[in-house]
């Protein structure tokens, strides 16, 4: 299992002649390899980023609570994040599956595979799924306020039992897991010995490695840091491909 430092508690033409009708195919041609070339210039153009980012959290009313965390390893680009991985894709959320490991908690995500991006030498093809293994998700919170229970006032006290055996999500860095029918490109590398199962994968640098897809022409990194090759905050799935390809 990748490891993380925790540094405070829970709280991706021959013809010279032709007829008018020949002539307005190729007109239309030209237009449409012009429109895809324009395309092709303005997905890799420097873009205003957006006011709000996509909220991916849970909709079930559960109070969200972000787990600070030192990263052993940060990543600032895909090309960095392609270098690590060994398996790049472009899936949809299945299911999730939550669960708790030392009091930390994670979830494992079904993913099904909709494109793998670059080369793999992982033996995968499209269609197939892949379990995901994030850290966070929903945590039963037991035992809030610790094994004391010092509290400084009794409304401290008041609120710690009102938290106890509540549910929550919890985030890493404020990203949260990937849920349900979320689509997404996720860079990834085989999670070895891991107590939480076998033939888990897990994104590289944790939710370094997860990119949020609202489309082709916007996809959204989880962490702030991860910036295109102009410096946009977001990514076409163009831009992605190329920068895979450029790490290689």
């Amino acid at each position: 299992m990748k490891k993380l430092l925790i540094t405070s508690s829970f709280f991706l033409l021959g013809v010279t002649a032709c007829s008018s009708n020949q002539a307005t195919d190729i007109r239309e041609d030209k237009d449409i390899k012009v429109e895809q070339s324009e395309k092709s210039n303005l997905s890799f153009k420097k873009r205003e980023p957006r006011s709000t980012r996509i909220d991916i959290t849970n909709k079930d009313g559960y109070q969200v609570s972000s787990a600070e965390a030192s990263m052993v390893d940060s990543f600032e680009s895909v090309e960095q994040l392609d270098q690590r991985s060994d398996l790049n894709i472009e899936g949809q959320v299945i299911s999730n599956e939550y669960v708790t490991y030392d009091d930390i908690p994670f979830t494992i995500s079904k993913v099904k595979i909709i494109d793998i991006i670059g080369k793999t030498e992982e033996d995968f093809v499209i269609g197939d799924t892949i379990k995901v293994v994030q850290t966070g998700g929903l945590y039963v919170q037991h035992d809030v306020g610790g094994d004391e229970k010092i509290f400084t006032t009794e409304e401290e006290k008041k609120e710690s039992e009102k938290m106890e055996g509540k549910t929550i999500e919890v985030t890493l860095n404020d990203a949260p897991v990937i849920k349900k029918n979320n689509t997404v490109v996720l860079f990834l590398e085989k999670s070895e010995d891991d107590p939480l199962g076998s033939d888990l994968y897990a994104a590289v640098g944790d939710y370094q490695g997860k990119f949020i897809v609202e489309s082709d022409d916007y996809i959204e990194p989880q962490s702030l840091e991860i910036k295109s090759k102009h410096g946009n905050s977001d990514f076409t799935m163009e831009e992605i491909e190329a920068e895979v390809k450029s790490s290689r």
